[in-house]
């Protein structure tokens, strides 16, 4: 803070201070004792919100406005009990002019906070002159107001039934009527900001608003139009609890919810008031309802406990959803959270590969919780390092392996209950375990948020208990993947290429829709393993492997077939287009160069490529693959053949 701020600061301390001794001890000494106790506890509670406010952003204006629009209605809980006498003076004019405009001036802020909190909305964009106008309106009703105390004493005219006594009532209507059309309008400028709003923080932030100001305003122009609601029972207590929901709307939307971080004994806080006060509300609207229309009820005895039941039985209903409902508005990151592992298991018959499983894992939950990233990392068949599954915000930091002293090192970080042991390695702010019983079968790594803030403790456990069903979803996808997978390429086993061969055959025979086949063939590789040894000829394989995958699309079907021998089954794809699929296919091994015992080996295949066609048996099919192979090998390696179907000619004899 600078030297100003900090004065500023003092000066709302000793403002709010000042406020709450006169409430309890001066203004309001003759009232009930636990009546006075709630004034002084809605004003104090104006005061904490407002310094914690300030405190928290000194320079942004719109808390600047924020701290006037609470300064203001705490002026009007110390005005209140002090009318402007009918019979007004020229000496007491001033505080007709400075009671009237506190009130009008409060309204008025009241529908600017609307305007700019949390953003402004479209409406306000496109017409900005609104906050202008209501503010010259709030003026002149002030100064209408005036005008009328004056003219009962001066008799200026004769022409306004508003003279007499009875103006201070007249007065009090209209800027209880003028409260209540503010705080509706700002009501729909937040709601018009929240619904254009892109960010769900900004949507949340408009949600606490338009609570906050919807009831205040329903109650005040209900007031207005029928002034005997305030002799209901419960009426000073529903007017108090709507007046202290616009502080706590508008903190909300000025410290963007950091607040919720608190978590667990904050959420049950808004739970329990936001049921009492439905609850009270409720009671409000019975006895208004009894009131108006059957005033003989009213005044029996049994009136409460006919409110106590209608009102409790009227939110039955609501209190069965409403810990749903708070956390759909103020939570959604626990919902999201929650919703996860249901969504995983909907979906778990997709999740068979384990690099998929993976990578939809870590982008549903940098999805659902805001995060710059996430990933997965899954052990290896040694147990000796974690290598990266699958991310999300992947933009090249993300570290390919972990060791298993890492991985050690975040099971420690669980057991100390979350103290700071330096264990993420960067950019991560956070790892936990994925383990299947005793055994951590892979480590789930989550890079910082987008908005900086840090994840919540009840966010986390609910990320650890997602964990637990997608341990097992890795371990059943691990385990496909070896009955499914050469362990060397990582390329389909020949059986499942067979399978979905005859798949594809029996789709062509119902509709004629065109597939491919290649047979692919490393050139000259009994010459890699006799001179390297076969350890570098698997190296080999496995980079032709990786070069075969990137260079086909996501739906071709790519097998080791055997040996140095892969065959790819290209759905949808006539001859030409198999030709350029394996030229494509030859060009990516060509460009490889794997490095073995200091050496950059360069490697080569030949390509054999034949279209399937009616009558032809599937094993036909490879056979003929696998003639365009031989062709290929024969004419001199590294190149692309496809099979020619040769017709016949007939013999003409000679004369």
């Amino acid at each position: 803070m600078t030297k100003l701020q900090r004065a500023c600061f003092w000066l709302i301390c000793a403002f709010w201070t000042t406020a709450v001794v006169l409430v309890q001890f001066v203004i309001y000494n003759d009232t009930p004792q636990s009546e006075r106790l709630v004034y002084t506890a809605t004003v104090a509670a104006y005061g904490a919100i407002g310094i914690a406010g300030f405190q928290s952003r000194p320079g942004d204006p719109r808390v600047r406005l924020f701290i006037v629009t609470l300064a203001c209605i705490s002026l009007t809980w110390l005005l209140f009990p002090f009318p402007p006498s009918s019979h007004v003076t020229w000496r007491s004019l001033p505080y007709v002019a400075v009671h009237t405009g506190v009130f009008v001036l409060t309204s008025a802020l009241l529908l600017h906070i609307g305007a700019v909190l949390p953003e402004r909305g479209p409406l306000v964009r496109r017409h900005p002159e609104i906050i202008r106008a209501f503010y010259l309106a709030a003026a002149a009703a002030a100064a209408f107001a005036v005008f009328l105390y004056v003219n009962a004493t001066l008799h200026w005219t004769e022409s306004l039934p508003w003279t007499g006594p009875g103006v201070r009532g007249i007065v009090r209507t209209m800027v209880v009527a003028f409260y209540g059309i503010a705080a509706l309008t700002a009501s729909v400028l937040v709601a018009d900001a929240g619904r254009h709003a892109k960010a769900v923080a900004t949507r949340r932030q408009a949600v606490a608003l338009g609570l906050a100001l919807f009831p205040f305003g329903v109650l005040r122009l209900t007031a207005a139009v029928y002034p005997g609601i305030s002799r209901a029972p419960l009426y000073p207590t529903v007017e108090t609890l709507a007046l202290l929901m616009i502080p706590l709307g508008l903190f909300l939307a000025v410290h963007g919810f950091r607040m919720f971080e608190l978590s667990f004994y904050l959420r049950r806080g808004i739970l329990l008031a936001t049921t009492l006060s439905l609850l009270t509300f409720a009671a409000f609207l019975v006895v208004l309802t009894v009131r108006i229309t059957a005033p003989s009820l009213a005044a029996s005895e049994g009136t409460v406990a006919l409110v106590c039941v209608v009102a409790g039985a009227a939110l039955l209903p609501v209190a069965r959803h409403l810990g749903t409902f708070l956390d759909t508005m103020f939570f959604p990151e626990r919902v999201a959270v929650r919703s996860l592992t249901v969504g995983i298991l909907r979906r778990v018959a997709e999740y068979t590969d384990v690099r998929a499983l993976c990578a939809a894992f870590a982008a549903a939950l940098a999805e659902s919780l805001g995060l710059a990233s996430a990933a997965v990392y899954v052990v290896d068949e040694a147990g000796s390092s974690f290598e990266l599954a699958g991310a999300a915000g992947d933009d090249g930091r993300l570290p390919a392996q972990l060791s298993a002293a890492q991985a050690e090192r975040v099971v420690a970080t669980k057991v100390a209950r979350g103290r700071e042991t330096g264990a993420e390695p960067e950019p991560y702010a956070r790892m936990l375990p994925i383990s299947l019983g005793e055994r951590m079968n892979a480590v789930l790594a989550l890079g910082p948020r987008v908005s900086g803030e840090a994840l919540s403790a009840a966010e986390v456990h609910e990320v650890e208990l997602a964990t637990l069903p997608v341990a097992a979803m890795i371990e059943n996808a691990r385990l496909f993947s070896l009955a499914t997978r050469d362990s060397l390429t990582g390329l389909v086993r020949r059986a499942v290429f067979e399978e979905h061969l005859r798949t594809e055959a029996a789709r062509f025979a119902r509709g004629r829709a065109p597939f491919s086949v290649l047979l692919i063939d490393v050139d000259d590789f009994k010459r890699v393993n006799d001179r390297f040894g076969h350890a570098a000829g698997d190296e080999v394989l496995r980079a032709i492997a990786g070069a075969a995958r990137g260079a086909v699309r996501d739906s071709d079907t790519v097998s080791r077939y055997g040996g140095e021998e892969l065959a790819v089954l290209l759905p949808d794809t006539p001859a030409d287009g198999a030709a350029a699929a394996g030229d494509k296919l030859r060009d990516a091994v060509a460009g490889l160069a794997v490095e073995v015992a200091g050496e950059t080996l360069r490697v080569t295949v030949s390509v054999g490529a034949a279209e399937m066609e009616p009558g032809l048996d599937p094993s036909r099919l490879v056979a003929r693959a696998d003639d365009a192979l031989y062709r290929a090998k024969s004419l001199g390696k590294n190149r692309v053949e496809l099979h020619r179907v040769l017709l016949a000619m007939p013999a003409v004899e000679a004369n």
